[in-house]
């Protein structure tokens, strides 16, 4: 069966992807004190805290489940920013400190990988154009 010409398995996959942050923001405010900053109670601190602390991890989340942060996202860094995702979920200092590490790390490795990537795509051009005038017949003396 499908919808919109899209397979079942696919639709269903972008569904979830979408609706991913509407199921993890109520665990937040559920497994922690501070969570309830996200129903806009406490001191400015815990909300600014729950507010920072949980976009950090729905971002981290999005890139895990959506292969995009600066251009598209490779494995390596879908895996850092989902496990980053998820201790932040408990909004303990210890845990925020685990998941903004790995979620850190995953942000290097994507984007050293761009910088890579693009160097590595210029050097191609650049060393296909020099070979290409470089060719015997074609330079004029």
């Amino acid at each position: 069966m499908s919808w919109f010409g899209r397979a079942s398995f696919t639709t269903m996959w972008l569904t979830w992807r979408y609706t991913l942050s509407a199921f993890l923001v109520p665990f937040i405010f559920v497994l922690s004190g501070p969570g309830i900053g996200l129903l806009m109670q406490g001191g400015i601190g815990t909300i600014a805290l729950a507010l920072g602390v949980s976009l950090l991890a729905v971002a981290a989340l999005a890139v895990a489940t959506g292969a995009w942060m600066f251009g598209p996202a490779r494995w390596p860094e879908r895996v850092l920013c989902g496990l980053g995702s998820l201790p932040l979920v408990t909004l303990d200092p210890l845990y925020i400190t685990i998941g903004i590490a790995l979620t850190t790390v995953g942000v290097l490795v994507h984007l050293v990988g761009l910088k890579m990537r693009r160097n590595g795509h210029h050097k191609e051009s650049n060393h296909a154009g020099s070979s290409a005038a470089a060719t015997p017949g074609t330079a004029t003396n």
